[in-house]
């Protein structure tokens, strides 16, 4: 089987500074893209965005595999499956 290599944002967000995302190609295999965002008091003010590698943590990758989106005290964890689906929390942030 011959894989093809998934293009995911990659980056992060911090308050006030200017998104700082780009896009970027996965190792070869990966499936998911990931991205974490959490909500102040006003809006969206950390998030971040990476591709899956071999390192990804096994917490993580269950959750791929099973609800892909989990909320824990104000941060929301997401992954998906398809180029440049990670860069939710940007947009809702913008």
């Amino acid at each position: 089987m011959q894989w093809s290599n998934m293009l995911c944002s990659r980056g992060l967000v911090k308050g006030e500074q200017m998104e700082n995302y780009v896009k970027e190609t996965c190792e070869t295999g990966m499936k998911y893209c990931f991205e974490s965002y959490s909500k102040g008091t006003e809006d969206f003010d950390t998030a971040t965005a990476s591709c899956q590698s071999l390192n990804t943590d096994r917490r993580l990758l269950n959750l791929c595999e099973g609800e892909k989106i989990e909320v824990k005290a104000g941060v929301t964890v997401r992954c998906c499956e398809s180029d440049l689906c990670n860069k939710n929390g940007v947009e809702k942030r913008n």
